[in-house]
């Protein structure tokens, strides 16, 4: 049952965990963009859901000539700051996990063993 359970809770820690982390991750690239100035506030969303789904050299391209360095350092800055967000939050769910680990199956200390006696063995006569 144990066993069951283990299993079930690390697919549904998977399913959300890559869930949740992705929204997290996706708002923090996408406040990036629009708090940079560097990204027209129409086309921001657009720019930052580009970054976030894995096509920031689309976005770099699309800039003009001029503007390469700057979109580069863009893509640059915002996945740094969603990627810090998430290592932050998953950082920080792995010490509460291990400490409510620690507290909740920490097994009861063992009661001293009793003491053995070596057990006395008869005598026997020995032959002669």
């Amino acid at each position: 049952m144990a066993s069951g359970a283990v299993n079930t809770f690390r697919q549904l820690g998977y399913a959300l965990g890559i869930a949740v982390l992705g929204t997290v991750f996706s708002a923090r690239v996408r406040d990036a963009v629009t708090d940079s100035g560097a990204v027209p506030p129409q086309s921001s969303g657009r720019a930052a859901d580009a970054i976030s789904g894995g096509h920031a050299d689309a976005v770099i391209a699309a800039a003009p000539p001029d503007h390469a360095a700057a979109a580069r350092t863009l893509v640059h800055e915002s996945f740094a700051v969603g990627l810090d967000r998430i290592c932050v939050i998953s950082g920080i769910t792995a010490l509460a996990a291990g400490l409510l680990v620690l507290t909740v199956v920490r097994g009861r200390p063992k009661p001293p063993a009793p003491e053995r006696h070596p057990d006395p063995s008869p005598t026997e006569p020995v032959a002669a």
